[in-house]
């Protein structure tokens, strides 16, 4: 080989990088990409030396050595004077590779469309094929399954094209084209999963509104429960109101209120006393508790204010009677407790006698 001129060399061992990467022999491939690299790296630049450079960038890309094959990449870029005009298309390639593989993958979509924009405004489409798988991926990892699924498309399209190519070529592609078909098949299956997403997204809207309509009616319901419940109450409150007056009512009539009356600073109650008699500015009360009558200074009409007149009953211009202590009328006379009898009177009569059959 030393007989072989560096340019022809160098242009073998590129020859034979490329063949066999297409043939999947990894470890030739990467000593002839360094025995053309080094061989290269003493030589002006030319084409030559940018397929040397660009087996070793792509080489270093898939063995994960990434600042190294950024170095290589700004290198090709930097290039000039080269006869082959795909040459700036392939270095932008490899730009858009190296992003991918480091994850890189809005950077890689932008530096890759920009690509695509630039290859087509050259007529160079065909040369950046594999980019468009590279922005399927690239969309895929972004969970963008409407561009990934554009951008294979584009890129089987190309498969399909390129039929006429060698055997190993022709391998390489089919190979190619199952990891796109890979890629499918998750497309489609993103597809599936997002319509069934849908539904159950329309079936839990739907199970919302009925639940809602349901809460709405059982709310109404709560509501006119909750307002007969307090027409309810506000009637048993009535009707207990009712009771307690009536109850009260009777009690009075039965122990006459009991109430009591201050009589010389003494408390006197009303059921005590059986009758009043006034004598002067003197009154007399005939009291159960007593034999004897109780004096005060005072007038029947001041007193009758104070008594209630639901009990007290005045019969005579000086006389007053408690109705619960009646026994009995006859004629004119009324018989009390303690056997005491008092005269009705005339004027009086038709007032007692009201109140006497209430009694009774």
């Amino acid at each position: 080989m030393e007989r072989i001129p560096p340019f022809h060399r160098i242009g073998i061992y590129n020859l034979k990088t490329k063949n066999f990467m297409d043939w999947g022999k990894k470890d030739s491939s990467e000593n002839y990409a360094e025995l053309a690299f080094n061989e290269a790296s003493g030589i002006k630049d030319g084409d030559l030396k940018y397929q040397a450079f660009s087996n070793m960038a792509e080489l270093l890309i898939n063995k994960g050595k990434y600042p190294e094959a950024n170095g290589i990449i700004n290198r090709l870029f930097a290039m000039k004077n080269l006869f082959n005009p795909v040459c700036e298309i392939n270095s932008a390639y490899l730009k858009v590779k190296l992003l991918f593989n480091q994850k890189k993958y809005q950077e890689s979509i932008k530096t890759g469309e920009q690509l695509i924009e630039n290859a087509k405004k050259s007529g160079k489409e065909y040369f950046i094929k594999d980019t468009y798988k590279i922005l399927a991926e690239s969309y895929d990892s972004l969970d963008n399954i409407y561009l990934a699924n554009s951008y294979l498309k584009i890129y089987s399209d190309f498969l399909e094209r390129r039929k006429n190519g060698s055997n190993r070529r022709l391998e390489s592609e089919i190979k190619a084209k199952y990891d796109v078909n890979k890629l499918n098949s998750k497309v489609e299956s993103s597809y599936k999963l997002v319509t069934v997403t849908t539904i159950l997204t329309i079936l839990s809207i739907f199970a919302g509104i009925i639940l809602l309509v349901w809460g709405v009616k059982s709310y109404k319901k709560y509501k006119q429960e909750e307002i007969l419940a307090g027409k309810l109450e506000a009637e048993k409150e009535k009707h207990k109101e009712n009771y307690l007056k009536l109850a009260e009512s009777v009690e009075r009539k039965a122990v006459g209120e009991n109430g009591y009356i201050i009589i010389n600073d003494k408390k006197i109650e009303y059921n005590d006393i059986i009758s009043i008699k006034s004598f002067g500015h003197y009154l007399y009360y005939n009291l159960m508790s007593r034999k004897k009558p109780y004096l005060e200074r005072n007038t029947l009409k001041e007193i009758s204010s104070k008594l209630p007149k639901s009990n007290f009953i005045q019969i005579h211009r000086s006389h007053m009677i408690n109705l619960l202590h009646v026994k009995s009328f006859e004629g004119n006379v009324v018989t009390l407790s303690k056997e005491e009898k008092m005269k009705v009177s005339r004027t009086f009569k038709p007032v007692f006698l009201d109140a006497f059959r209430s009694l009774t």
